[in-house]
């Protein structure tokens, strides 16, 4: 299996394995600060503070609550890892389709230390 497929990842919340993960999204992100300047030809772009946002599809219904806090740890195929220290999940949505499964959407973003 290659570094490329997403089978093999695991998630952990709490030092909890999260079950049945279908979808995974991370994003690594932050605002965009123009510091153009009058003299410059052209704009010019920085960061500002690091915005790091998680989204997890797991098959069923998630126990886990909006305003839940800790830390969530994704361990990628290639044994790399990414860790959203005090984590807080921001919204859970639940649903599904005829015949189909159950399926809740987790979104985690970074919380107060």
């Amino acid at each position: 299996m290659g570094n490329n497929i997403l089978n093999g990842t695991t998630a952990t919340w709490n030092a909890v394995g999260v079950d049945k993960i279908r979808d995974l999204r991370v994003t690594d992100g932050g605002e965009e600060i123009d510091i153009t300047g009058l003299s410059d030809s052209t704009e010019i772009w920085d960061v500002g503070l690091d915005d790091v946002e998680v989204e997890i599809t797991v098959i069923g219904v998630s126990t886990l609550a909006r305003g839940d806090k800790q830390n969530l740890i994704i361990t990628w195929p290639d044994a790399s890892t990414k860790t959203l220290t005090n984590g807080v999940i921001t919204s859970v949505e639940k649903g599904g389709s005829l015949n189909g499964e159950i399926t809740s959407v987790i979104r985690m973003r970074q919380g107060e230390a």
